[in-house]
């Protein structure tokens, strides 16, 4: 008898000394704070850096932080230059010329090329694209005003804040399951103050997996065919305690749809299109049967609420994955394993889905001309090639 109680009072020790030890790692490996980011940019574009190294503060609550203009360095394995508003673009001219054609792009690490090459992200593709159909008539510029981490609100207010400035004559939307949840730096996370949960019985902390809902909203919010329903809910967060109250209003598909009613509206004041592209996700794509991703229903019925024109990537990544033999796991689609992210070749595939239905946005809906299937060839033909030179290395 005396042995049983003395194994489970050590029992207990030592679950309890693992319970805090936990906390502790966790406190550690979540204590990022925007308050406590250095203020100084890198300068090196051979130095490695990471996100918070280049990410500044704004006294803003709806826009929250900024990139670092001037910015140079290597970020996530690829060089990242920022020009001086803090794009990661080139400069771009105070006037806008007669025969100029500017397309600001709004979005977050997808837009903003994570993990890649600025000039193998799907903007810069789509740049060069449009440039090749214009010729020497026209001046293309796809202005990239993402930034990792971005929510829908925040994305809205950089435009509103830049966009009108810079003349655009279309705005580019990208759509990420991030969308509607507060950016994971800017939580508030109590650690050694929540008793109400055994941190030792959710290992998925330890490698930054701290996405648990409220149980019953979250269940509804990520049912794969649920209908739209606005929410005051963030996914991604256990409690709304944890999100510092000026930024609660980032949380949940409420603030999401109002802030793409607020960009609807404005591009309708500016009278230029507004299309809101959505990424394929490797989830569904490899899968031959799917016809779709059903994940993005909700974010389709928001947008034909506010009669937003919706380009789903899903049909050409869908293709080319299944035609060519490939898996969710293969650095053909992801930057790297783990990483979701899409490669040069999925981004590739995202500028082929939007080229055509982008010209005609820009054409007042007339049908995309012979030289779009010249353009849509000459991309997928460098996918090819890129796909046999990744098969070709491969041991």
């Amino acid at each position: 008898m005396f042995i049983a109680v003395a194994f489970l009072m050590a029992l207990v020790v030592i679950l309890a000394a693992t319970e805090l030890g936990f906390r502790a790692y966790l406190a550690f490996i979540y204590r990022g704070s925007l308050e406590n980011l250095s203020a100084s940019v890198p300068a090196d574009i051979n130095a490695p850096m990471k996100l918070g190294d280049f990410i500044r503060p704004v006294d803003n609550d709806d826009l929250i932080y900024r990139l670092k203009p001037g910015t140079r360095g290597v970020f996530k394995g690829a060089h990242v230059k920022l020009n001086s508003r803090g794009y990661r673009d080139d400069e771009i001219g105070e006037t806008k010329s007669a025969n100029e054609l500017r397309i600001i792009a709004l979005g977050d690490s997808n837009a903003f090329a994570w993990g890649v090459e600025a000039e193998d992200g799907f903007l810069e593709v789509l740049q060069k694209a449009m440039a090749r159909l214009h010729g020497d008539r026209r001046t293309i510029e796809v202005i990239n005003t993402a930034a990792p981490g971005y929510n829908a609100i925040m994305e809205v207010e950089m435009f509103l804040s830049d966009g009108p400035d810079l003349k655009p004559d279309a705005v580019l939307m990208q759509y990420s399951f991030n969308d509607h949840v507060v950016p994971d730096f800017v939580k508030e996370r109590p650690y050694f103050r929540r008793w109400d949960r055994l941190f030792i019985m959710e290992p998925a902390l330890m490698f930054g997996g701290d996405w648990k809902t409220d149980e019953a909203e979250g269940a509804r919010l990520h049912e794969i065919d649920a209908p739209y329903q606005p929410s005051e809910i963030a996914p991604g967060t256990r409690e709304m305690e944890e999100i510092p109250e000026q930024y609660r209003h980032h949380a949940g598909t409420r603030g999401l749809e109002d802030a793409y009613e607020r960009l609807r509206d404005e591009c309708a004041r500016l009278g230029i299109p507004l299309l809101v592209v959505l990424p394929a996700e490797v989830a569904f794509e490899w899968n031959p049967n799917s016809t779709g991703d059903p994940r993005y229903d909700q974010i389709k019925s928001i947008c034909a609420h506010l009669g937003i024109t919706v380009i789903d990537t899903f049909g050409v990544t869908h293709e080319f994955v299944i035609e060519h033999g490939l898996k969710s796991s293969d650095l053909a689609v992801n930057i790297a394993q783990g990483d979701w992210h899409p490669s040069v070749t999925r981004h590739n595939l995202m500028a082929q889905a939007v080229l055509p239905q982008l010209v005609r946005a820009l054409s007042d809906g007339a049908e995309a001309g012979p030289g779009v299937g010249d353009e849509l060839r000459r991309l997928n033909e460098e996918n090819l090639a890129r796909l046999a030179d990744i098969r070709s290395a491969a041991p």
